[in-house]
This record gives structure tokens, sequence and C-alpha cells, in this order.
């Protein structure tokens, strides 16, 4: 029996015309799959919180989060190859967000700090919505793959091509290296993060703030000619 392949979504009919069919169902099935991805991430973030962020990562199991969002266990194993992903898709979500606000406020005509500010006041609102214990074993992952998740994040993955269009607009040193910078974001962002979980100060927004003040200040001292 010949194995099974993927439909065509690309087929012609007889007179050559391409069959909008094919497109239109190609896009219900991404939004199927995008809508059965999310809801496993709810399923396991509502397991998780009624046990306990602390141990009921390890505790709940593949199975149960499966059960819970209604699929089998292969349809999260389609989607995830851990149970520790969903916690990255979490930041992930975040970070798609972010990263639309941070280009809005590019094309707006924004300068590169009111970009990061904003940008910043968004996570900062996105992240205080989510249980604090949540928010420290997502860092608690992030520590354990720091290399992959930086590479992920949002200060890798939208600043330095915004950074490079503010060098050539002259609001920092043409000098720097723009992923130094960003990668300088994500530390910042991570320990001040970390910090609000543990109550070092009741707010995020302005903590980040400040340390986005900080952090442009310092670059552009250093690298005055």
């Amino acid at each position: 029996m010949p194995a099974a392949t993927e439909p065509d979504t690309n087929q012609t009919d007889a007179n050559g015309n391409g069959n909008a069919e094919g497109p239109r169902r190609s896009s219900l099935v991404q939004e199927r799959s995008r809508r059965t991805r999310q809801e496993l991430v709810n399923a396991a973030v509502k397991l998780w919180t009624e046990r306990g962020f602390e141990s009921g990562v390890e505790t709940t199991t593949v199975e149960e989060i499966a059960r819970a969002a209604g699929v089998t266990k292969g349809t999260f194993y389609f989607h995830f190859a851990h149970k520790e992903d969903v916690l990255l898709e979490m930041s992930l979500t975040t970070s798609d967000a972010v990263s639309e606000v941070a280009n809005s406020a590019a094309r707006s005509g924004a300068t590169i700090d009111e970009i990061v500010l904003r940008s910043f006041a968004e996570m900062a609102r996105r992240t205080e919505k989510m249980p604090r214990t949540a928010i420290a074993r997502t860092i608690s992952e992030f520590y354990k793959h720091p290399a992959r998740d930086r590479e992920h994040s949002l200060t890798r993955q939208a600043f330095p091509s915004l950074i490079e269009a503010a060098q050539e607009r002259g609001e920092l040193p043409a000098d720097a290296d723009p992923r130094d910078i960003a990668d300088m974001l994500n530390a910042l962002m991570i320990t001040a993060v970390e910090g609000w979980v543990h109550g070092a100060y009741p707010r995020l927004a302005p903590e980040l703030a400040y340390r986005v003040r900080v952090l442009f200040a310092g670059v552009r001292s250093e690298h005055a000619s």
C-alpha cells in the first residue's frame, strides 16, 4: 500500500487555472494547528497553576495535559518535544506580541529609546498578569538552555535590526555592536523580571525603564568620540 502524501494545495484545473481551494484549505489547517497548540498551552498552564508550578510541571503528565486539551498524547508530541517546551511557548507568545509593539513604534517614527521603552512596558504588562511562580519556572528553564533560549528571545529576534536603523539615524554610536546591545537588553530584562518575581520591587515596568535608560547612557558614553 503506497504511503499517504500531503494533498497538493497548488493543483490547477483543466484550463490551467490555480485551485483556490488549496491555499484556503492550507490556511484552515494552519489555523487549526495554531489553535490546538494554544489549547495545549492553556491546559498545561491551568493544571500547573492548580498544582503549583514549583512541583506541578514534574508531577503533571503529558497524558493529563493532552486529555485536558481534548487531544491525544501523539498530538502533544507533534507540537512539543517536552513538557518544559510549553514554558518556552508561553514566553514566545509574549515575545511575538511585544515584537509587534516594537515594529509599530518603529513605523511611527519613534526613537530607539521610545521603541524599547514601549516594548518593555508591554512585556511588563503581560508578565504581571501571569502567576509569579509560572514566571519563576520559565526563568529557571532559560538558565538550563541560555544559548538556545537567547536566540529565540524578543531582544535577539527584534532589536538588532532596530538598533542598526537607530545607528543610521545617529541615535546610537555607529561602532557599537547591535547584537551586543540586544544581548545586554536581554540580560537586564531577565534579571529585572527575576527581581520582580521575588518581590524586589512592586512594579516591573518602572524598573525596566530605569535599566534601559542606564544601558543606553552607558553605550553612548563608552563609544563617545
